[in-house]
């Protein structure tokens, strides 16, 4: 049983928007839900310069909705800044989370905007970590 996944269909969970595709899959799917997301940050903020961290593998990339972004960025002049982390949560949590915490805190004073979407790997305790050099460069 899954219960939570960025994209059903980029993931192979099921084949298609309308219909899974096996009979006793059902997922429901909203194939624009980060468009839209993106259109509504960009409506707000009118950012040049998008900063995201992912971890470099098809499956950290599936979890941001990495396409969705880069398209939206392609088709508004965004510039992306990307910040592929080579790690593992395999590797151990904590070190993972040390890599991702890097990698956001280098986007401190390159970007105009940071999306940092739904991920469960991350702990609330240390998300100050993640957002002070951030909040330093506005």
């Amino acid at each position: 049983m899954v219960m939570s996944v960025s994209d059903a269909v980029s993931t192979g969970i099921v084949k298609g928007t309308n219909k899974s595709g096996i009979e006793n899959i059902w997922a429901h799917t909203s194939p624009e839900r980060y468009i839209y997301q993106m259109r509504v940050f960009y409506s707000l903020f009118h950012f040049d310069r998008l900063g995201i961290v992912y971890e470099d593998s098809q499956n950290g990339r599936n979890e941001i909705s990495y396409d969705a972004i880069k398209s939206f960025a392609e088709q508004n002049g965004v510039k992306l800044v990307e910040v592929p982390v080579k790690a593992k949560l395999q590797d151990g949590a904590e070190e993972y989370e040390n890599k991702m915490i890097q990698g956001y805190n280098s986007l401190a004073g390159r970007v105009d905007a940071v999306y940092m979407t739904n991920c469960g790997n991350r702990t609330g305790s240390r998300m100050m970590e993640y957002l002070d050099p951030l909040y330093k460069h506005v």
